[in-house]
């Protein structure tokens, strides 16, 4: 008893130290960091190290004075009263150290001080606890011991808007690639555990593979009677395995199910293979990489695509169906026998006599019978789906508007589907940050009215970035509740933590 006594007495000391230590640091992490993307000016600079670069949320860019003289100084505008709880600043460069002082002002004139490091500050990063409502922050360099130049590689700010409005938190929805993640049931708890933990609201599971890599496209990751099931997965029901866990969590779960990328189907019946027209011929269409697609337009293939989601929604408790897949890759694909056939019994002319290399009459008549096809296939979907789970809801991963060669038209199918997930991808596409919002998001909006958009994101932009979409999102689609995220690899903790800390961005 004695011995359980001294254990008992330490336990409770290192309980309040970890109580004591956590308490601390609570005023800079209880609230979200504001600087990121804000106006930041500075008393000089090197071409290249300007002000921006200390909170442009990128660690490797950095804002440095333009000499070694000093005072120095980096200030940040906030753009309105925030009550602020201390700040996070990394100096740079390593080795050099550094006297600063914090000030803050509501008026860019009359500045308080908050933070005096009289004494030499190694570089490195420094937590510097305070309390102000201010609307500018200022850091001033007073001296070097090294005479190393003044400079910034992040600074953080954090805090609330003056008076205690805050941002509602977006719902969160991340898109998880089945083999790169889960390999066994541990696996799956492991990870629902920790995505509860950082509030995600929808998984979509990738349950049907849709690339041509380690696993063929067309295998499927659950107990299917109907698709080849992936290598490893022969005794392991991913989809199950998520909905239990997820569903104990409160969290919904959507079924990925790529529809016409899809190797397992040409493995079925070679004849299903998509055909694009090369100098007036059919051939095989493999892609860039030696992929495989299937016809969407092949009455045989849509039957057995379709078979796939109805074995899903009959047999798991998915909150929703969410297909991709449903494209085309060029103007001059499909051209099978039977697209062929189909298209020039009720236009006239065959397909190959088209010019696909420019814009023209024949390219356009063409052009409006593929996305009616397709639309017709969502509508196949949807009376399916109203036969086994009405409720279920029936979602689409879209290529941008601007990508107008791969038919997905959807004004057309718009009236079939419950949501519309635009991949906005706006480096991967070469626009800037506000394409996001000022196209993608609004044109899709144009085509599907009402129903609803949920945009899916990359997750490796900047703090600025996401800062700048998120406040143009809430301002512009109040409606938008819901934003996606998408990992092609393995989803982390750190990743989910992140994606918690931004919601209310």
């Amino acid at each position: 008893m004695k011995n359980a006594s001294k254990k008992l007495s330490w336990l409770l000391v290192i309980v309040m130290i970890i109580m004591t230590l956590s308490a601390v640091n609570t005023s800079v992490y209880a609230n979200i960091d504001v600087a990121q993307g804000k106006t930041a000016t500075a008393s000089s600079a090197l071409s290249g190290y300007e002000a921006g670069k200390a909170n442009d949320g990128d660690t490797a860019t950095r804002w440095c004075a333009s000499g070694a003289s000093y005072p120095q100084w980096w200030k940040i505008d906030l753009g309105d009263n925030y009550d602020i709880t201390g700040t996070t600043i990394t100096l740079a460069p390593s080795g050099a150290t550094f006297k600063y002082k914090i000030e803050v002002s509501d008026d860019d004139s009359s500045y308080v001080k908050k933070v005096d490091k009289t004494s030499s500050a190694n570089s490195g990063t420094k937590d510097d606890n305070f309390t102000a409502t201010a609307r500018y922050v200022k850091i001033t360099f007073t001296a070097s011991g090294t005479r190393d130049w003044a400079s910034l590689s992040n600074v953080r700010i954090f805090g609330t808007l003056s008076g205690g409005a805050v941002n509602n938190p977006f719902r969160t929805e991340i898109i998880i690639r089945t083999p790169e993640n889960f390999h066994n049931n541990a696996e799956v708890v492991s990870f629902v555990n920790n995505a509860a933990q950082n509030n995600v609201s929808v998984i979509s599971l990738l349950v049907k593979e849709d690339e041509d890599d380690s696993i063929p496209s067309g295998y499927v990751f659950y107990n299917s009677a109907i698709a080849p099931k992936a290598k490893g997965y022969s005794s392991f029901d991913a989809l199950a395995a998520v909905i239990t866990e997820a569903h104990k969590k409160g969290i919904k779960v959507k079924a990925w199910v790529p529809q016409f990328h899809d190797k397992a189907a040409i493995e079925r019946n070679s004849g299903w293979q998509m055909m694009s027209a090369v100098g007036g011929k059919a051939v095989p269409y493999t892609g860039s990489n030696s992929e495989y697609f299937v016809s969407p337009l092949i009455p045989d293939v849509q039957a057995y695509e379709r078979s796939i989601i109805k074995e899903i929604a009959s047999n798991y408790a998915v909150d929703g169906i969410i297909l991709d897949w449903i494209r085309f890759d060029d103007y001059n694909m499909d051209v099978s026998t039977y697209s062929r056939s189909a298209f020039q019994s009720e236009v006239a002319y065959d397909p190959l006599s088209i010019d696909f290399t420019s814009d023209n009459d024949k390219r356009r008549q063409w052009q409006d019978w593929r996305t009616t096809k397709l639309a017709d296939y969502f509508a196949a979907v949807r009376d399916d789906l109203k036969g086994i789970k009405p409720d279920v809801e029936l979602g689409v991963y879209v290529l941008p508007l601007e990508f107008t060669e791969v038919a997905q038209d959807a004004s057309k199918f718009a009236d079939s589907i419950d949501s519309i997930s635009p991949m906005a991808y706006y480096d991967d596409w070469e626009f800037t940050e506000s394409w996001v919002y000022n196209n993608c998001i609004a044109d899709v909006k144009v085509e599907v009215g009402t129903k609803t958009v949920i945009p899916t994101f990359d997750i490796d932009w900047t703090d600025a970035a996401y800062h700048d979409i998120y406040s143009n999102i809430r301002s512009k689609y109040p409606e938008t509740q819901l934003l996606s995220f998408f990992v092609y690899g393995k989803w982390t903790v750190d990743i989910l933590q992140k994606l918690d800390n931004m919601r209310s961005w």
